[in-house]
């Protein structure tokens, strides 16, 4: 995410390019929050994972039932990586009608953290997750 201070200062939020599970899989993208959503608004960073509409939708099972990892760098300790896995585990994701088919570009509802990491915990002495 380039201009880290301007995105959480606008509240804007960052969304990866798209990406697949697999081959001929789910199609989803990454969003940050800058300045937190939820319950970690203006504290935290916010990560989470949207499935959207994808190429090979008509062939998949649905609700999603797997699982997606993602780590945060810490560009100044390498021993000092926040990771986190996200479970679209089929009960909570039929609960909460997420994980279903896409219907539109936006996708579902995202899975994820609202506390991802602290803003204090950035850029300290210890670590360094902006660059």
């Amino acid at each position: 995410m380039d201009n880290f201070s301007q995105h959480k200062k606008d509240g804007d939020t960052w969304r990866s390019a798209p990406f697949y599970s697999g081959p001929q899989g789910y199609k989803m993208h990454l969003q940050v929050y800058a300045n937190g959503c939820g319950i970690g608004a203006g504290t935290h960073v916010s990560v989470y994972v949207q499935i959207i509409q994808g190429e090979y939708d008509d062939t998949l099972t649905w609700p999603y039932t797997g699982t997606v990892t993602f780590e945060i760098i810490n560009w100044k300790d390498d021993s000092n990586h926040i990771k986190g896995t996200v479970n679209f585990d089929s009960e909570g994701a039929i609960a909460c009608g997420r994980g279903k088919k896409p219907t539109g570009e936006k996708g579902n509802k995202s899975y994820g953290y609202h506390k991802a990491l602290p803003h204090d915990e950035l850029y300290d002495s210890e670590n360094e997750y902006i660059n």
